[in-house]
C-alpha cells in the first residue's frame, strides 16, 4: 500500500510549450492523466459515492468527473432527501480534497411540471 501512497503524494507538475518551461508546481489533488492507476482509483471513489447516494434514494448519473442527481419532488420531505444527497457529494469532495477547486463546481436545479415545492438547496456553504 505504500506504493499507492507514494504515487499519490508529493507530486509536481511542469508545463513545456515549445522551448519555454514553467516553474515546477506542487499538485494538491488528482492523478496524472494517462496512467493506468488513475481510472481504477476513480472507480473506487465513485463506487463508494454511488452506493451512498443510492442509499438515500436518489437516481445518479456519473460521467468522467461529473455527477448528476435526480429525484422526483412531490412533497417537502423529497427536498430533504435531495439535500442529503447534495451533502454526501459535498462531503465526498472535501474528503478527496476537491473543495480547493469549488470555483469549478456548478450546480443547477431543474423543475419540470406544474407542481413546485419551494426549497433552497445548498452544497457546502454555497446556497
Amino acid at each position: 500500500m505504500n506504493w499507492i501512497q507514494n504515487f499519490l503524494t508529493r507530486r509536481t507538475h511542469q508545463t513545456r510549450v515549445g522551448s519555454s518551461v514553467s516553474e515546477i508546481a506542487d499538485l494538491l489533488s488528482g492523478v496524472v492523466q494517462g496512467n493506468g492507476l488513475g481510472p481504477l482509483l476513480f472507480l473506487v471513489f465513485v463506487d463508494g459515492l454511488a452506493k451512498a447516494l443510492e442509499s438515500v434514494g436518489v437516481v445518479t448519473k456519473f460521467f468522467a468527473d461529473d455527477v448528476k442527481v435526480y429525484l422526483q419532488i412531490v412533497k417537502y420531505n423529497d427536498c430533504i432527501i435531495l439535500q442529503k444527497a447534495l451533502d454526501l457529494i459535498s462531503h465526498s469532495g472535501q474528503v478527496i480534497g476537491s473543495c480547493k477547486y469549488r470555483s469549478k463546481s456548478v450546480y443547477n436545479v431543474l423543475h419540470v411540471g406544474p407542481r413546485h415545492v419551494s426549497f433552497r438547496y445548498s452544497i457546502g456553504n454555497d446556497m
